[in-house]
């Protein structure tokens, strides 16, 4: 899939409930994924969890992960492997929104690998 950069700044998370879901990136670059563990309800803010992935590396989320990225900075569009269910983001795709909490969220990058 091919994503528009939308910077390193989320104000809303997503979760399927029904799917394991796997990402990688695709480029020399570097990607960024906020996830928290799964739940009926929305993670806190001291639930969430943000890491900087490598190139050339896929991480698994499990059923229920919640989800904010891939995430990026600098490029206009970045590809990546998305491997889920064909209809996962219509019958399964459930969002909680910061934003109307007054909230949003920004990963700095510290430049160092996990």
């Amino acid at each position: 899939m091919r994503l528009p950069a939308k910077g390193l700044r989320f104000d809303r998370i997503t979760h399927h409930k029904l799917c394991t879901q796997c990402l990688g990136g695709l480029g020399p670059e570097p990607w960024y994924l906020a996830v928290a563990a799964a739940s009926e309800e929305g993670p806190r803010e001291e639930d969430l969890q943000a890491f900087r992935i490598p190139p050339g590396v896929f991480v698994q989320m499990d059923e229920g992960t919640w989800h904010a990225g891939p995430l990026f900075a600098g490029a206009a569009e970045r590809d990546f492997y998305n491997l889920e269910l064909s209809d996962t983001n219509q019958v399964d795709h459930h969002n909680h929104v910061y934003a109307r909490e007054g909230l949003a969220f920004e990963i700095v990058d510290g430049g160092e690998e996990p």
